[in-house]
């Protein structure tokens, strides 16, 4: 695949909220119809109730399909409605109205997680990172604590501290915007 990415709705996209959830994606092979994308969503949760999932084709006038969630592997499975050709700019538009939730710990800028494969008769394509992802709600691997008694070093066992958080949002941040520490 090429040209890969993934997006919520920047509304409501914040960790554990329901959004909407565009894939695009440039397969290299050409998709028949009866093919089988995976796209792999750790994190991601769907109500329990759901076990087929409203998905439109933007490239395809918004055909509308339904296709499975498999809740453990964390993966919606998507079967071609058509034939595509390869290097077709192609979108999976999966809307809220799923209640998708997005993962409670966000996701991560260019998240190496999220994975997308196929079956195609074509050319299968084993599970690849999905190249550009939106960050929701993630501070990566920036965080930091620290504990300095003023003027004296480091923090000591049953001394009074102050205590030192940094952190680099991957998301935009509004002034009023919260961090809650926990």
């Amino acid at each position: 695949f090429d040209a890969t990415e993934i997006a919520f709705n920047p509304i409501w996209a914040k960790a554990s909220n329901v959004s909407y959830i565009h894939v695009g994606f440039k397969p290299l092979m050409m998709l028949r119809k009866g093919d089988t994308l995976s796209i792999d969503l750790p994190g991601f949760e769907f109500p329990p109730a759901v076990d087929n999932v409203t998905v439109k084709w933007p490239h395809l006038d918004d055909k509308q399909t339904f296709e499975a969630w498999h809740p453990g592997a964390a993966a919606l499975v998507v079967t071609m409605p058509v034939d595509v050709r390869a290097y077709t700019t192609c979108s999976i538009f999966i809307p809220s109205s799923n209640g998708a939730k997005l993962p409670y710990v966000g996701v991560r800028r260019n998240d190496p997680v999220l994975k997308i494969s196929t079956t195609a008769a074509d050319g299968p394509a084993p599970p690849t990172s999905i190249i550009k992802s939106q960050p929701v709600g993630s501070f990566t691997d920036s965080t930091r604590l620290r504990f300095s008694v003023e003027g004296f070093g480091e923090g000591r066992v049953g001394s009074l501290v102050s205590i030192w958080v940094y952190f680099r949002p991957q998301m935009a941040m509004q002034s009023g915007d919260h961090v809650t520490l926990k």
